[in-house]
């Protein structure tokens, strides 16, 4: 009797799996699609669980800076001077020196892909903007909150109400995917050209892997 059961818990694990691998193959996949079919959850944005709890205590973000609203990721704590340093503005964070004060950033000449921070004591440290592409073209990870310390996330603009719902209404709504196959979503009557948000909890290597919020990105200048 015992190994009855056992050779029929097999065979029906065995039917399971070859269930589970004809669904999830290609041309299965393709076919369910042509009809109008589609199995995963389409309310649900990339990047989030299912049941996931929207209030999740989140880890604590990247060693970001912000200026002027544009989000700048950490790229060497101990960078050169800039070559021909031209003033870009100020920042205003505690870095990693443990509290809040300005300091003055800079690029090198005409270059804009690399910010230096002046340090408290002396010496440089380096930060690069934030992309992401739609269709090969840059867009740049804005924040509405100042960064003032490293591990903070960005947040919307004050422009935009957090949406209410996972499919981002009535903020937003779908438009599409970008480069890295992520939803992005735009206003109602805009067009994403002039912007898009992101929705939380992308997946890495995603650049705002781990956002428990949303986000939005601009046209890089």
């Amino acid at each position: 009797m015992l190994a009855g059961s056992i050779a029929l818990f097999g065979q029906l694990g065995g039917q399971k799996d070859a269930e589970s691998e004809l669904v999830s193959s290609p041309a299965v996949t393709e076919l369910f699609e042509d009809a109008g079919i589609s199995g995963r959850d389409e309310t649900a944005p990339t990047g989030l669980g299912a049941g996931e709890a929207a209030d999740a205590v989140a880890a604590p973000g990247p060693d970001y800076v912000s200026l002027d609203g544009a989000v700048w990721l950490l790229a060497s704590a101990a960078s050169p001077a800039p070559t021909a340093p031209a003033t870009a503005g100020v920042v205003t964070s505690s870095l990693a020196e443990g509290y809040v004060s300005d300091h003055n950033a800079y690029y090198a000449g005409f270059d804009r892909s690399v910010l230096y921070v002046q340090l408290a004591g002396e010496g440089y440290a380096s930060f690069r903007r934030v992309i992401r592409t739609v269709g090969r073209a840059e867009y740049a990870l804005v924040t509405g909150t100042p960064l003032r310390s490293y591990g903070q996330w960005p947040t919307l603009p004050a422009r935009f109400a957090p949406p209410e719902n996972a499919d981002g209404s009535p903020t937003f709504y779908r438009w599409g995917f970008d480069d890295r196959t992520v939803y992005v979503y735009i206003p109602s009557g805009s067009s994403v050209d002039a912007g898009f948000a992101v929705p939380p909890n992308t997946p890495s290597p995603d650049p705002s892997a781990g956002n428990p919020g949303w986000t939005w990105w601009e046209p890089l200048d």
